[in-house]
């Protein structure tokens, strides 16, 4: 169980110290406002402290909203290796894979966050979602319906630790209810809806 206060303290001796965490703080909404002007700021940080991890996961948020998402993602690629038990960056490199309709390598690193976090809600409907939307096309290619893979749109991560805003561990209760759901048979499935999948917002402090 994480304790938002135990969190809060973590990332600050995370980051070195609270000036750096409120800097941080200030830098993420900066992102989150658009202003692409604060990369500057967040490489002079990273020189300072190349392999912090919030830090590198800001930079890879801003380059893909930049719209330069091979650079975002070798960075997620990167954050992978170096913090293989965070869940974020799969998440937001299978947000990359499944816009380019590469649903099956989104799969399996969605996957892979699972394993570092079975809980955490926002990978968890992102593999529900995607899993629908391979059940679709599925079917569509079963009937001779299908008209081309269209591309999943994923919703990625894009706040830091120490936000108001925290992900929500899925309740088990829930869980329960989705494996008793029946599974729909071809004889009376329709096609689904594409479903946007929400990505996770917040890097996880461990």
């Amino acid at each position: 169980m994480r304790y938002p206060v135990l969190a809060g303290m973590l990332l600050c001796l995370y980051l070195g110290g609270s000036a750096v965490a409120t800097t941080l703080t200030e830098l993420e909404h900066r992102v989150t406002q658009g202003d692409n002007s604060v990369m500057s700021e967040i490489d002079t940080l990273l020189r300072e402290d190349t392999h912090n991890y919030p830090l590198q996961f800001l930079k890879a948020r801003l380059l893909q909203q930049q719209g330069k998402t091979d650079a975002a993602a070798s960075l997620y690629q990167q954050l992978i290796k170096q913090h293989p038990t965070q869940p974020e960056p799969y998440n937001n490199l299978a947000s990359i894979l499944a816009k380019k309709g590469d649903l099956a390598g989104a799969q399996k690193l969605l996957e892979q966050a699972m394993k570092t976090n079975s809980s955490y809600a926002a990978v968890y409907e992102n593999l529900s979602n995607l899993y629908v939307e391979q059940a679709r096309d599925a079917y569509g290619k079963a009937l001779r319906l299908d008209q081309g893979k269209k591309n999943l749109a994923l919703t990625e991560v894009s706040k830091l630790p120490g936000n108001s805003v925290t992900e929500l561990a899925v309740n088990k209760t829930n869980t329960t209810t989705n494996k008793s759901t029946p599974v729909t048979t071809a004889s009376n499935a329709q096609p689904a809806a594409i479903q946007p999948i929400v990505a996770v917002t917040t890097p996880t402090v461990t």
